[in-house]
């Protein structure tokens, strides 16, 4: 079975090894209030306080989570090496190695989880030499891994499967494959940003409570960033509660009535302080487990 023809534009991406999960169109209207990320989830973690700036009277304004749950968000994609909300991904380009592309042409995707994968192919400066056959393409979601099996070894070097010269570079035979002759480059066993590849990188809200597929988000990572944005809105309401940090006792006298106020609190350790070591340590748990279900990413850029 040889290669789809790179003209052949009519050939669907989808099918058993990549189910369409997500219309492109559908894409950017995913918002993280659809993953339960809002203020009003913080705030259920808050039940019995209320954060009230003293000076005013008013409780932070729902803008302040929202700040806090998008910085948040990066922050937890940086630190898992993930995307959430689903992103389009185009033409993102990786080197080409003859011993990678023998070994299934695996290619680690800069973003994962993968959703799906629209385009997977070779080519030669701006020139397709090979759109790999969509029957072809084997997906890892988490790992955010692509391979093609089985391999095109009449045009990719020589393999346990036959076909192939030996004595000829993998690229070589590419290029003679498709007839393009390029001598300069025989026997060259590497090419820089040959593979090209179009997919949606990210995760979809949960269907189903307690059930977590690979392409959606784990309850407990949504856990961890409501956790995350607790911590920060907990860092400001212990600067509004008291007297302040810093500011152990404080004394007011009106008319000969007099109100003085003495706290455990320090420079360093403001009156929510207590809450905040124990967000942590939930916070180092949570983190720990995440990072066991993703692992590690091998990509770089």
């Amino acid at each position: 079975m040889p290669a789809t023809d790179p003209t052949n534009i009519n050939a669907s991406p989808y099918g058993p090894n990549n189910p369409k999960r997500i219309d492109v169109d559908q894409i950017e209207k995913l918002v993280l209030s659809d993953y339960g990320l809002t203020p009003s989830a913080i705030k259920a973690y808050m039940f019995g306080i209320r954060v009230i700036d003293e000076n005013t009277g008013e409780e932070m304004p729902d803008d302040f989570y929202w700040q806090i749950l998008s910085t948040q968000v990066s922050e937890v994609q940086h630190m898992l090496d993930i995307q959430i909300l689903p992103m389009s991904v185009q033409n993102e380009v990786h080197d080409y190695y003859e011993n990678d592309a023998n070994a299934y042409n695996r290619v680690d995707t800069f973003k994962r989880p993968i959703l799906q994968l629209d385009s997977f192919k070779l080519k030669f400066g701006n020139q397709p030499l090979i759109d790999f056959d969509p029957q072809w393409w084997k997906i890892y979601n988490i790992e955010g891994e692509i391979e093609v099996y089985p391999l095109n070894y009449a045009s990719i070097g020589s393999g346990p499967m036959g076909g192939g010269n030996p004595s000829i570079s993998g690229l070589t035979q590419l290029y003679m494959s498709n007839y393009v002759s390029y001598p300069m480059y025989r026997n060259q066993t590497s090419a820089p940003q040959a593979y090209s590849i179009d997919y949606v990188a990210g995760m979809l809200p949960p269907k189903r409570v307690g059930v977590t597929q690979d392409w959606e988000m784990p309850a407990d990572l949504q856990q961890l960033i409501l956790y995350k944005c607790l911590n920060q809105v907990f860092m400001q309401w212990g600067r509004l509660l008291g007297v302040g940090a810093g500011i152990a006792s404080k004394e007011l006298s009106i008319d000969g009535i007099r109100q003085n106020i003495v706290t455990t609190q320090s420079a360093m350790y403001t009156g929510s302080r207590a809450d905040i070591d124990v967000i942590n340590d939930e916070i180092k748990g949570l983190t720990a487990s995440l990072k066991s279900f993703y692992g590690n990413s091998y990509t770089s850029v």
